[in-house]
């Protein structure tokens, strides 16, 4: 499975601005990182979540 990185996810957010507007920045690059690392989470070798989608 793929993942987001943290600049991905700052690229789509500044396009999205550009199309619609909205408050530029971000508030906490920690809270950014977390959020995209825990789909990669795992526990004994095996991932929190399987697909993605649970």
């Amino acid at each position: 499975m793929r993942h987001l990185t943290v600049d991905a996810v700052l690229a789509i957010h500044e396009e999205v601005l550009a199309a619609h507007g909205g408050s530029t920045g971000l508030r906490d690059r920690a809270l950014l990182e977390s959020a995209i690392a825990a789909p990669q989470a795992s526990y004994g070798g095996e991932p929190l979540l399987k697909d993605g989608i649970e």
